[in-house]
């Protein structure tokens, strides 16, 4: 009767790396049974962490085969493999307690997930692996305030909570002291001898491996030997220098090695040639200095009667009884902030999920390709034509404004989001890839959460986009300032009354600038220890509170 226990992990004659001639391993052959630790040493760049991506199924083998828990493929079972990356993966504007429930994602069913609903059992096992790490007091800080150590073991507590069959550490010990990094060592052998999991750790140092492994590889000449006896790497670093051509002209050798100035000069020629090409000239310029001083003279004063005096021709008519609240200034700007509000809400709403499905790390090459000329032609017309074919459709008024706002914020914030999401750290999303979650968990609980300050900076930025166009859709009859402005233009060109509108403008996207940036230093990123994003309520899992 066999009473060994079952292989996790099983590498046989595998050739590892990203080129089928130069491969980083080969011939590697390697068994980790559950409870087993297996230490893997060798010199920065030899491809230790290559080796622990193709057992997580992130990279596939060169040749050769890889089981990973007792499959014949490369994608093991839904959460059987626990992946900690070197820089941890954590989702740094998230909680401990968020990061630590990120592990409970493989074993809950989609109506949990979906809806943020756990368990009780969940949120309960969640608060234990805290606790058991030692970071109960630090259940609801961001991450991001937390030392190395303390990010280390809050790593270790979510894979605890996954209890995979296999867990793959990649130097979790690096840079920490010995009273700190004996912790972390005694944390991962009861994982292997109470939770009977399988790890395989990546260490630089295989004397301090060899005190806590069960065996010690060195990754040597691409191949996978058992460590003996410490081995001093003789290897050293070649350095090489390119030298110009000494009978290159002094002229051209100073514009090669100056970037900057050889891009002044093409830029300087390109700009010269393509206003030459539009015929534009300074003689231009000063016979429209004459209509400049013409119109300020007719603008100027401006008439703020604008705030005091009733207009009868509003739309949708104002039943209030005060002139002011009546007033082009006051209904006009009053529009134009509700279409630039329901307008960006929508177009949040819209884009962001299109802008997941746009970022080539979390969709497959050919949707994201797709969504991406979807989002392109929304951006190829601008809100004033938007605004026109709207106003055709729907007729003159707000609700034209709203959608032809909302269309091209759709566009626009989706291009800005889907960057900010293929911008986040990729360690993140491998350690949700090895967890097996399918791509939109891994959208929804890693990579938005990860780039939600620049996805509310964005968000901010583009209510104020809209805030400011309300003056151009306007003029075709979409509502907003514009069509007083328009009013006013034409045909009676009363510029006094339109400079005054301009300056009431001015003055509230100013405060809205000012608002907006008191907000961003609420959860932009600061010198030292950025505080978490405003929104995690909106996305997490489920929120973690003390008394709960």
């Amino acid at each position: 009767m066999n009473t060994q226990p079952p292989v996790r992990l099983k590498l046989e004659d595998a050739a590892i790396g990203f080129d089928q001639e130069s491969p980083l391993l080969e011939s590697v052959d390697l068994e980790i049974r559950a409870g087993e630790i297996v230490g893997l040493t060798g010199r920065s760049g030899i491809g230790k962490t290559t080796l622990l991506r193709t057992a997580a199924g992130l990279v596939s083998p060169l040749s050769g085969s890889v089981e990973c828990c007792c499959t014949a493929d490369t994608r093991a079972q839904k959460g059987a493999i626990g992946l900690i990356p070197q820089r941890l993966g954590l989702v740094q504007h998230q909680t401990v307690g968020y990061n630590v429930l990120m592990g409970a994602l493989a074993g809950a069913n989609f109506l949990q997930t979906a809806l943020s609903l756990p368990s009780k059992k969940m949120r309960e096992e969640t608060r234990s692996v805290i606790e058991e790490v030692g970071l109960a007091d630090k259940t609801l800080d961001s991450v991001n305030r937390l030392s190395g150590g303390q990010q280390r073991r809050v790593a270790i507590a979510r894979a605890m909570l996954q209890e995979p069959d296999l867990l793959l550490a990649d130097e979790c010990l690096g840079e920490l002291d010995a009273e700190t990094a004996r912790g972390i060592i005694d944390l991962f052998r009861h994982m292997a001898d109470d939770h009977n999991m399988a790890i395989l750790i990546v260490d630089h140092n295989p004397v301090r491996a060899k005190t806590f492994c069960d065996r010690v590889y060195q990754l040597r000449g691409r191949r996978l030997i058992l460590f003996e006896e410490e081995e001093q790497s003789s290897a050293l670093p070649i350095i090489g220098e390119v030298f110009l051509n000494e009978r290159i002209s002094d002229s051209i050798r100073l514009i090669i090695r100056r970037p900057i100035l050889r891009t002044s000069i093409i830029l300087g020629i390109i700009t010269i040639l393509v206003t030459n090409h539009l015929q534009i000239t300074i003689w231009k310029l000063v016979d429209g200095w004459s209509n400049l001083l013409k119109l300020g003279s007719e603008a100027l004063p401006p008439d703020f009667t604008v705030l005091t005096e009733r207009a009868g021709w509003t739309y949708p008519p104002c039943t209030f009884e005060s002139d002011m609240l009546c007033s082009p200034a006051v209904v006009g700007m009053t529009q134009t902030l509700e279409i630039a509000f329901l307008s960006t809400v929508f177009g949040m709403l819209i884009s962001l999920p299109l802008a997941a499905m746009a970022a080539s790390n979390l969709s497959p090459y050919w949707i994201s390709q797709s969504v991406r000329q979807i989002l392109a032609a929304l951006r190829v017309l601008p809100s004033l034509i938007w605004a026109l074919i709207f106003v055709i459709v729907v007729g003159v008024g707000p609700l034209a404004g709203v959608l032809a706002m909302t269309m091209y914020t759709v566009g626009y914030l989706g291009k800005l989001q889907y960057e900010a999401l293929e911008g986040v750290s990729k360690e993140p999303l491998e350690v949700a890839r090895a967890m097996g979650l399918p791509r939109w968990q891994v959208a929804r609980f890693f990579a938005i959460p990860e780039a939600s300050n620049a996805l509310i900076s964005q968000a901010l930025f583009m209510f104020e986009y809209n805030v400011r166009h309300g003056s151009v859709i306007g003029l075709v009859g979409a509502g907003g300032i514009g069509w007083y402005m328009n009013h006013y233009l034409s045909p009676f060109q009363l510029y006094d009354k339109v400079l005054a509108l301009i300056i009431i403008m001015f003055v509230v996207v100013v405060l809205i600038d000012q608002i907006s940036l008191q907000i961003r230093k609420r959860f932009m990123d600061q010198e030292i220890n950025p505080p978490r994003a405003l929104w995690r309520n909106i996305v997490p899992f489920f929120p973690l509170r003390g008394g709960e």
